[in-house]
């Protein structure tokens, strides 16, 4: 893992064809810097550009939406995939839970890696989150190298990159319903939104907050007493913004993001996947 974070930034300071995808966490990690400064702060790390995982939230709840549908057709329930520690509780705990029940879906992480490796072939991707067990997802995957937020704060101090002091550019964004992957609840709550948007039927979800309350979903799960469609599970108490990698409190960082996605509320995920296109993409494992 420290030889791939070296790597990560020797590539980078090489001056690398190399892209960095964000955990939607990001927002509210650097003091006042909005989002697009961030963003700036990291291109001007030597990165050729950066992207949000959340775009590829966007579309992994587009394309969950139809295994959520057939799971249900099937009268079987399905769990989300986008944690690699509930994953992996479930394929080291509860064999049968992951091979029946468990999304095939890949991360955000993984689909916006896709995403961008289709765009630019040849091109080397790096994550960056608030994630530890996301550094052994990469191992299996088709991204490149994975870094903290706190790595990426080092990284500032090292270049003397103030994120809130650059001039940030626009672009084109994720929606909220993206962006709130990183918030526990989200991930079923965006499902729920794309089927919406589908004018499809309606699904029911229950979030496991937390390790102890996912292996209490999972057990339950298991001896087929599991009531909801969907599991949402996420390894930290209240989900990637209380990462063991982050830097800001996650109670402040779930207002800013608030606070800052405020203008996106209507916004839908169908129109993220308008600008970038995964209709190519293939998004299981």
């Amino acid at each position: 893992s420290t030889r791939k974070e070296s790597s990560a930034a020797s590539d980078v300071y090489k001056r690398q064809e190399m892209y960095a995808i964000f955990a939607p966490a990001m927002q509210g990690q650097f003091d006042n810097a909005t989002l697009p400064q961030v963003m700036e702060g990291i291109r001007q790390l030597g990165f050729r550009d950066v992207y949000e995982a959340a775009i590829g939230a966007d579309a992994v709840a587009w394309y969950e939406k139809e295994d959520a549908k057939k799971h249900k057709a099937e009268g079987k329930k399905i769990t989300t995939s986008c944690c690699p520690a509930f994953v992996n509780m479930a394929k080291q705990h509860f064999s049968t839970v992951y091979e029946n029940n468990v999304s095939h879906m890949v991360s955000p992480m993984v689909a916006t890696s896709r995403y961008l490796k289709k765009q630019y072939p040849g091109a080397k991707t790096v994550f960056i989150g608030p994630c530890v067990a996301k550094k052994q997802e990469v191992q299996d995957n088709d991204v490149d190298y994975c870094l903290t937020f706190e790595e990426l704060g080092a990284m500032f101090v090292s270049k003397h990159i103030s994120p809130e002091n650059v001039t940030a550019r626009e672009g084109d964004t994720a929606s909220v319903h993206g962006r709130n992957f990183s918030i526990g609840g989200g991930v079923s709550k965006a499902v729920v939104e794309a089927l919406k948007e589908n004018d499809d039927e309606t699904i029911t979800a229950q979030y496991a907050d937390g390790s102890a309350e996912c292996k209490k979903a999972l057990l339950m799960m298991k001896v087929n007493r599991f009531q909801a469609d969907v599991l949402e599970g996420m390894a930290c108490q209240g989900g990637c913004i209380c990462g063991p990698a982050t830097i800001e409190n996650g109670m402040k960082v779930k207002a800013k993001m608030a606070k800052e996605n405020l203008p996106l509320k209507d916004k839908t995920i169908a129109s993220t996947l308008e600008a970038f296109d995964f209709s190519d993409i293939d998004l299981h494992h």
